[in-house]
């Protein structure tokens, strides 16, 4: 493995592999940003409004409006959730990460029932003014409040190597790579949970441009082709026809939908005969 393509991994799986926060994000763009121009210098990044606070970003690179394909992943990290990641079905998933914020919440609960039920039993009846009890107490219930503030949010998943950190490695190595003109890419934002990052894109590109989406690229799982761009059929690679005008490569399974085992989804290596195995079929557009 080449010692740049080291330095991205090591960057983008530990330094910055949390990009779930407006700081977390901010952090890793400028990190990003910076690694993107030291190879091309045809990079953009453009903000937006979302329901949220925050401006969120989209990160492009090549000549979005001209390009006759985008090839586009998400970077935001996304929240946790219970049981397997379900491809292409974000109502389910919702109530995937629904679980997993209530299940999370119920405990911080119950550990602050615990504590104030200790709490009363064991020294309010020695109570002073002021004690190190006491201000224990009064620091735990800062930072309790704060945490299930959090948790009612929604909290993010720390195994992000595989979604989405492994696709983000794979469009660098062929940025890189591949510096042809009927090829941008687009890095966008909130694509865990809509359509906002990828509908801004879209507003960006002529009309007829093909879109191909990136997901779990380089988990352990079979190598799935959804659309209808690809012609040249690559040896253990399952294509997949559709009557979406837009294209996806993704690893998982399929039983009556698309779906990564949470096993395989917390993975900390990546599979690099499914990675490589990507920019095979990507070479076709080049």
């Amino acid at each position: 493995m080449e010692d740049l393509f080291k330095d991205w991994l090591f960057r983008y799986s530990i330094m910055f592999r949390f990009r779930y926060t407006d700081k977390q994000k901010k952090k890793f763009l400028n990190a990003f940003v910076h690694d993107i121009s030291l190879i091309r210098d045809d990079i953009k990044v453009i903000e937006y409004k979302t329901n949220k606070k925050y401006n969120s970003r989209n990160i492009y690179v090549g000549n979005i409006k001209s390009a006759d394909y985008i090839i586009c992943a998400y970077y935001d990290t996304p929240p946790a959730h219970f049981g397997d990641y379900i491809l292409f079905n974000r109502e389910k998933q919702g109530k995937q990460t629904m679980k997993a914020v209530l299940f999370a919440s119920i405990i911080w609960i119950l550990l602050g029932i615990l504590v104030t039920f200790v709490y009363i039993n064991s020294f309010l009846s020695k109570i002073e003014l002021i004690s190190f009890t006491n201000l224990f107490v009064v620091i735990f219930y800062l930072i309790y409040f704060l945490v299930l503030a959090r948790l009612s949010k929604g909290y993010f998943n720390f195994n992000n190597l595989i979604r989405n950190t492994s696709s983000i490695l794979l469009m660098l190595k062929l940025i890189k790579e591949n510096k042809s003109n009927r090829v941008a890419y687009a890095f966008y934002d909130e694509g865990s949970y809509g359509e906002k990052g990828f509908e801004v894109i879209k507003r960006a590109t002529k009309k007829n441009a093909k879109f191909i989406f990136l997901d779990c690229i380089g988990a352990d799982a079979s190598l799935n082709v959804v659309g209808n761009l690809f012609k040249n059929k690559i040896k253990g690679v399952m294509y997949y026809p559709s009557k979406d005008e837009h294209n996806y490569i993704f690893c998982g399974e399929r039983n009556e939908e698309f779906y990564l085992e949470k096993k395989k989804l917390n993975e900390k290596e990546i599979n690099y005969t499914q990675f490589n195995k990507t920019i095979e079929i990507l070479k076709e557009i080049m």
